[in-house]
């Protein structure tokens, strides 16, 4: 009874043990069809992967030449516009260089028909100062004609000068006034002596053609200041003025001073002999033009 018993619980852990097994071989088989479906499953998606891969990078590739190419031709674009810059840049520079040269040429050309412009006006103003200082009229006094005065049957020592006014000019004097005067003094004249204001208002209108002469009014020195000369008792002082235009256009007012003095008198003024008076220039008041003027 008891090797039956014994023998029951070992069938029965021998039936237990084989479904153990069964249920072992089962999984094993569950699992062996698990990794073979999963290794079936990983070489489809390594299949699938690999496919896929190869049109990603086919893509790709595709992708990276076309960026290629567009990189490429954009490069070449780029170096076009490059150039291009370039050219252009160079081309204005040239035109620059040209237009600035062509500038300075046309400055050099201008600036030398100015030149020759005033070079030309220069000559031509020479030219006409030249030939106007030469035929212009220019009037200077160089003689005094001096008559002695008769009162009744005898002289009385009383004198009368008239002043000749030559012009040495090949054309005749325009506008022209003379103003004459006379004066004794104790003494010298000084150099401050105001001539022109002692002049007088009222002057002679005068002409005197080219290359010829014209007497002036008459002064008449008084006997008592003949006499005065005879006897070096004084001095007696005779001055005058002379302005006058020339006949070209645009002429100033010419100036013309005479002073001279009479310093002696040879022969009796009172008697019947000849008498000669001597002259002498003053030390002042001879001038013409712009010496006048200076002074």
């Amino acid at each position: 009874m008891y090797y039956g018993k014994l023998l029951r619980q070992i069938a029965n852990a021998l039936g237990k043990l084989s479904e153990r097994i069964d249920r072992v071989g089962d999984q094993v088989k569950e699992n062996t069809e698990a990794s073979h479906a999963a290794n079936a499953s990983e070489e489809k998606q390594s299949h699938i992967k690999k496919l896929w891969s190869e049109k990603v990078f086919a893509a790709d590739q595709k992708t990276v030449g076309e960026n290629a190419a567009r990189q490429e031709e954009s490069n070449r674009t780029q170096k076009s516009i490059k150039r291009a810059t370039w050219a252009a840049f160079i081309a204005a520079s040239l035109y620059g260089i040209i237009a600035a040269i062509q500038a300075y040429e046309m400055k050099l050309a201008t600036d030398a028909s100015i030149c020759a412009a005033r070079a030309a006006t220069r000559s031509a103003q020479t030219s006409k100062e030249a030939l106007t200082s030469v035929q212009r009229a220019f009037l200077s006094v160089n003689t005094f004609d001096i008559t002695r005065l008769v009162k009744g049957q005898s002289f009385d020592g009383s004198v009368r000068i008239a002043f000749s006014w030559e012009n040495g000019g090949d054309t005749p004097t325009k506008d022209m006034e003379v103003l004459v005067s006379s004066t004794w003094l104790p003494k010298p004249m000084p150099e401050s002596y105001p001539l022109e204001k002692m002049l007088g208002q009222h002057p002679l209108h005068m002409f005197v053609g080219p290359k010829s002469s014209s007497r002036s009014q008459p002064l008449v020195i008084p006997s008592h200041d003949v006499l005065a000369i005879y006897h070096h008792s004084g001095h007696l002082y005779i001055w005058g003025k002379a302005a006058y235009r020339d006949v070209f256009n645009g002429s100033p007012v010419h100036e013309t001073m005479f002073c001279t003095e009479l310093t002696d008198v040879n022969g009796d003024p009172l008697g019947g002999g000849p008498v000669n008076i001597q002259t002498a220039s003053c030390d002042h008041g001879n001038c013409a033009d712009e010496e006048c003027k200076a002074k």
